[in-house]
């Protein structure tokens, strides 16, 4: 796979949420080379899935305004071992009406530190590779009625089995997918992960599609903090476009949309990255 298709496949990390579905595919960086890619997201959602996986109405006649900057980072310890982290801000805000006339709450500050390592296990006839990872929160508190989180507050791990190919006929692109496992800690219940992205590639452009989630191994619950945490089934797709501005930088633009799940906030956002690669 050369190099400017594997900068393409960063994927949009997912705001109206807490948890971010950041993927960057099977393959690992040479010893030395680095990756960082800034994103920007903002979406706006006035509805839910609830608990049973309808859309209803969010609480009050709410609307969500979620702001986002992810940066993503990717660090070649190894031939075979990559270094992997990204870290958020996130501004969330949300209008509701009551009885006695429109309230609102914001949150904003930085949300949870991931980090982990990718270990490629193989390269042919396809790559595969395993990644561990944890999350960390970055200093918040969550008190009883906050209903507007920027994490869970709670530290998670999770583990992955990622598979990719290039692909070069009858178009240059690649495909690459991954199944994991978060262990979460506190009263969250542990979720199965996945995703799959598909790209093609002509001249400078690549043209991508992404689809990822989780899945609790709880039961969805009720309205559980404006349905950002709490036990959730999510399913995102993403379809977006890379331009290879020069040989080491790109410019990317994703739209974000939650498809399906039960207790979860249902939307749309748009994503804006820039990528250096050295």
């Amino acid at each position: 796979m050369t190099r400017q298709v594997f900068k393409a496949h960063a994927a949009a990390v997912v705001l109206l949420s807490t948890v971010s579905l950041v993927s960057a595919g099977a393959w690992t960086q040479p010893p030395g080379d680095s990756y960082l890619k800034l994103t920007a997201q903002r979406g706006e959602t006035d509805s839910s899935f609830d608990d049973l996986g309808n859309q209803v109405p969010r609480p009050g006649n709410g609307l969500l305004t979620d702001f986002g900057l992810w940066m993503y980072g990717e660090y070649g310890l190894a031939s075979a071992i990559t270094l992997i982290a990204d870290a958020p801000y996130r501004r969330l805000s949300e209008k509701r009406q009551f009885a006695g006339g429109i309230g609102q709450e914001r949150s904003n500050g930085l949300g949870d530190l991931s980090i982990g390592l990718r270990w490629r296990l193989r390269e042919r006839p396809l790559v595969v590779s395993v990644a561990a990872g944890m999350a960390i929160p970055l200093g918040y508190s969550i008190q009883r009625d906050t209903r507007l989180p920027l994490g869970t507050d709670r530290a998670s791990g999770d583990f992955r089995i990622l598979v990719g190919r290039s692909i070069t006929r009858p178009l240059s692109g690649y495909i690459t997918g991954e199944a994991g496992y978060r262990a979460r800690r506190g009263s969250f219940s542990n979720e199965v992960l996945y995703s799959l992205e598909v790209g093609v590639s002509q001249r400078r452009l690549t043209v991508r599609a992404n689809l990822a989630g989780i899945s609790t191994v709880g039961v969805c619950g009720a309205g559980d903090r404006a349905g950002l945490v709490g036990d959730q089934d999510r399913a995102v797709l993403s379809p977006g476009l890379v331009a290879n501005v020069t040989p080491t930088i790109q410019a990317s633009v994703d739209v974000v949309q939650t498809v399906s799940g039960c207790n979860t906030s249902r939307g749309t956002a748009f994503a804006f990255g820039l990528a250096l690669a050295r």
